[in-house]
């Protein structure tokens, strides 16, 4: 199989029918386009490739939290720690009461999605609150991506990628 190369250095390589065959046993939602990147073998759905890219020329601030953990490691309960901290000291901004999807983004959301809509996959709210904030965008260049960009002033940005996966400079531009 050819390797081909991420902007972060990476190399990665899709998986074989076997492998994938072996797979649609256990799962159904990324049997099909599955890749490994290496030289550590993470597996990511087959959009990985353009939104890891994506992420290489992101626009962190200076002031841009990211909550970085492996899933199910209580992300969103840091989420809402942090954005409380930050956004909601005195419990009393009406931010928070919208959904922490809304309020602190997951950078990884897109790749996740590998090529499926808002409306595919039954996320309406998340779809309108896409059109009000990037109005004539499109969501294959990056849902979670353009909203971020959207997003005035302090962010926290939720994110399961390994920090090998992230621009060289996150840790001296991000806190």
């Amino acid at each position: 199989m050819s390797k081909k190369r991420l902007l972060s250095g990476h190399e990665y390589e899709p998986m074989s029918e076997e492998w994938r065959a072996r797979m649609r046993k256990d799962q159904e939602a990324y049997s099909d386009t599955i890749l490994r990147v290496l030289p550590d073998g993470w597996l990511y759905p087959g959009a990985a490739p353009k939104f890891l890219d994506k992420i290489q020329n992101f626009d962190f601030r200076p002031d841009d939290v990211v909550v970085m953990t492996f899933p199910k490691a209580g992300t969103t309960w840091m989420q809402e720690m942090v954005w409380t901290m930050l956004h909601n000291p005195d419990l009393d901004n009406p931010l928070g009461e919208l959904s922490i999807w809304h309020r602190s983004m997951d950078i990884s959301f897109d790749m996740n999605c590998d090529g499926r809509t808002l409306n595919e996959m039954q996320m309406e709210a998340f779809a309108e609150a896409f059109e009000m904030m990037c109005p004539d965008q499109k969501e294959e260049d990056g849902v979670s991506l353009q909203m971020l960009e959207a997003i005035p002033g302090k962010r926290v940005i939720k994110c399961h990628y390994p920090l090998q996966l992230m621009p060289k400079d996150l840790l001296e531009k991000t806190k």
